[in-house]
């Protein structure tokens, strides 16, 4: 059984058909030649460089190397991880037909293979630190073979996808940092810091050491509040507007609808004209698809939103709370290199 990292494109776009559809893609705009009629690679690279003349040889070279692998090395049965662009998360998923053409599709969902999504929305913080790194790479189809890649998702799958245990984490080399996004990875390490000491209702803590940070009074000690409940006021006593009721969770699911109609029936009881509702696992798409009358009464923290509330208010956090993450702030360059 072979492990393959896949994104459906720069932005996302695309995620939601592949996961509807049950299938993964090749989505290079214009790739409309049958991939399993040419000889080899050659071959491939020939065609590509007719259609896209106006890409350099390196660049060709790449997209070859990604591209044949799709048509030509996949197999049934292997392990399919689809990255989400605007989510840490992942959706794993395995192929279960052989590489299809089909002339007639709309472009660029002219190849595919069929999947059967196993398990969707897995946090990036459950998969050792080796495994991350393997996961930024900046390829659009690789295969993952590093640090016994198979045996260990293969342990999760068994365990449905619960965090590795610490101890499998290898020791970062230069050759795996090399090509690969630090600033994700990073994002990456934090989630994990968090995911092992902020579990459960310490996760509300953290939320609320941000929310102080941020120049709130918060409570979590009131009769009513639902599970990981916090009132927040606004200004030093707490006695200002806005007045929002939030609650926390980190569970294995996303959060659904019901979930956030129950906080704003609690909010409405303590006179909290806003909502924030933190779900370290994120939301069901219902509940992301809020409609416009809930923009100015209801806000919704994933861990990213959580993690960028952190790297803004880290300086301004509790002692004990900056311990207990041990982070160190660093500058790196964001130029693309001429």
């Amino acid at each position: 059984m072979a492990i393959w990292l896949i994104r459906a494109d720069a932005n996302g776009s695309y995620e939601q058909k592949f996961i509807e559809d049950g299938r993964i893609y090749v989505t290079l705009p214009g790739l409309s030649v049958n991939l399993a009629i040419l000889p080899d690679r050659d071959g491939l690279s020939q065609a590509m460089t007719r259609s896209y003349a106006a890409e350099s040889p390196r660049r060709l070279n790449s997209l070859v190397n990604q591209i044949w692998p799709f048509a030509h090395e996949m197999n049934k049965g292997d392990l399919v991880l689809l990255l989400h662009a605007q989510k840490p998360a992942i959706t794993v998923g395995e192929v279960t037909s052989d590489y299809r053409f089909e002339h007639a599709a709309v472009d660029p969902f002219y190849h595919w293979r069929s999947v059967n999504w196993i398990a969707t929305d897995v946090p990036r913080a459950h998969f050792g630190r080796d495994l991350l790194l393997s996961l930024n790479s900046p390829l659009a189809f690789s295969r993952i073979s590093r640090n016994n890649a198979g045996q260990r998702l293969a342990a999760m799958r068994a365990q449905d996808w619960k965090p590795e245990p610490a101890a499998v984490f290898d020791e970062t080399s230069d050759e795996l940092i090399e090509g690969i996004n630090l600033e994700a990875f990073a994002r990456d390490q934090i989630a994990r810091i968090i995911t092992l000491h902020f579990n459960g209702d310490s996760l509300t803590e953290l939320v609320a050491a941000v929310l102080k940070a941020r120049g709130y009074t918060t409570s979590r000690i009131c009769d009513g509040l639902p599970h990981g409940g916090i009132l927040i006021g606004s200004g030093t006593l707490g006695f200002g507007f806005p007045r929002v009721c939030a609650q926390v969770l980190m569970t294995d699911a996303p959060v659904d609808r019901p979930a956030l109609d129950a906080l704003l029936e609690s909010a409405a009881k303590f006179g909290a004209q806003e909502v924030l509702f933190v779900s370290w696992s994120g939301f069901t798409a219902p509940v992301r698809r809020q409609p416009a009358a809930d923009f100015f009464s209801v806000r919704l923290w994933s861990s990213q939103e959580l993690l960028e509330e952190l790297a803004a208010s880290y300086g301004l956090l509790d002692d004990a709370i900056k311990a207990r993450l041990q982070l160190k702030p660093i500058w790196i360059s964001g130029a693309q290199e001429p």
